[in-house]
């Protein structure tokens, strides 16, 4: 879990970011913690998913806000809130995510660019297709849309990003801006 993961990173001399996707029936974004009481807060938000049926991350959000973590989602009902630290989702490997970034730039919601890493080389794709079609149990060319990963969905420098997408440069600087605000020490048992 999370101490394995930021051992590896304190290892590899990287700092780590700290969040989760959180996936039900009422909610599917990306929450990022600022700081210990962040991740704390998102703690619960998984907690409350898995140990109450019907549990409703979106509500939780509206009524108690996201004060020491941001929210990064495609939730259309959530972005019109306008709420402090809830940030709009653009994945640029949606073929409809210049949709989402017309609805964001329309409604005045901060938009925030994602672009998804799955495998580290593009020359990867191919195990990567070879890996789904077997977990599928399919042959490769029987791979359905969304049972595997976009060839795109490898390790791109920021340069490369920069040009491809310098028409999004809010977005870009926003991911800047949580990257750099979700930057803290996470404490590991007591001291």
């Amino acid at each position: 879990g999370i101490v394995r993961f930021v051992q590896r990173c304190r290892e590899e001399g990287i700092q780590p970011i700290i969040g989760a996707r959180v996936r039900n029936t009422h909610f599917d974004g990306l929450l990022i913690a600022q700081n210990m009481r962040g991740y704390s807060q998102i703690s619960s938000l998984i907690s409350g998913v898995h140990l109450h049926e019907g549990f409703d991350v979106k509500r939780e959000i509206i009524k108690k806000g996201a004060k020491n973590f941001f929210v990064i989602t495609r939730d259309r009902d959530l972005l019109s809130e306008k709420r402090k630290g809830v940030f709009a989702e653009i994945n640029v490997l949606r073929r409809d995510y210049m949709q989402d970034y017309s609805f964001a730039r329309k409604r005045d919601v901060p938009p925030v660019f994602i672009s998804p890493l799955y495998f580290l080389k593009k020359e990867d794709y191919r195990l990567h297709l070879l890996l789904r079609a077997v977990f599928h149990n399919k042959k490769l060319s029987s791979l359905a849309p969304g049972e595997a990963q976009s060839e795109f969905a490898c390790y791109r420098d920021a340069k490369e990003i920069e040009a491809e997408y310098s028409f999004m440069k809010d977005a870009l600087r926003n991911t800047g801006l949580i990257a750099e605000k979700s930057r803290f020490e996470f404490e590991m048992g007591a001291p």
